[in-house]
């Protein structure tokens, strides 16, 4: 993440894994552990989806983030919620 705006970190590749389909429209995969569970403020991951290993589905972002804290809207736009006592 930087300037409140999630960022791809282009050092760590792609991660394939096999997922599992659920209906016409649903599939299930496993996620690797995310930089949130290891402190970091949000965190993401750019899904997409082959058949053949060869054609892939256009990318969708899987964001994730601690909502006590932050608010994040689908664009990746985070900001730190802010609480009044």
């Amino acid at each position: 993440m930087e300037n409140g705006k999630l960022v791809d970190d282009k050092g760590k590749g792609d991660i394939i894994v096999k997922g599992m389909f659920t209906s016409f429209n649903e599939l299930e995969c496993p996620l690797p552990s995310s930089d949130v569970s290891k402190g970091a403020v949000v965190g993401g991951f750019k899904i997409s989806i082959t058949t053949d290993g060869q054609q892939y589905s256009n990318e969708e972002t899987y964001i994730i983030f601690d909502s006590l804290c932050q608010a994040c809207n689908d664009d990746g736009n985070c900001t730190l919620k802010v609480f009044i006592r």
